[in-house]
């Protein structure tokens, strides 16, 4: 049940990208003059979060390594190992669905 949850929650993310983009007759807000600061911050932040994000599925990973070498064959060591394993995938497709919504707004609307 949560393995077919989690694969239609993928399935969702990386879809309604597309569905929206496919939309027509969006006409984008005219840029003022301060939209480029608005645009250099927002660059900024996402950078920035984009590669925390990927700093902390490292740590994920390279603690589910450790789990997994320590665990000496304990099923539970093992188990939370390929958790922290399927969780750090997870964020690395979150900063990068996130960064590429972000990406499409900003063109979008400035």
């Amino acid at each position: 049940m949560k393995k077919g949850l989690l694969i239609a929650l993928v399935i969702f993310l990386v879809a309604f990208p597309m569905v929206v983009g496919a939309q027509g007759g969006i006409n984008p807000i005219q840029p003022s003059a301060d939209s480029s600061l608005i645009k250099r911050t927002l660059d900024n932040l996402v950078g920035w979060a984009f590669g925390f994000l990927i700093f902390l599925a490292g740590v994920f990973v390279l603690w589910a390594a450790y789990l997994y070498l320590m665990a000496g064959g304990n099923e539970d060591n093992i188990g939370k190992a390929k958790t922290y394993i399927i969780y750090a995938i997870i964020a690395v497709i979150v900063a990068f669905l996130s960064r590429a919504v972000i990406q499409l707004v900003v063109e979008t609307v400035f």
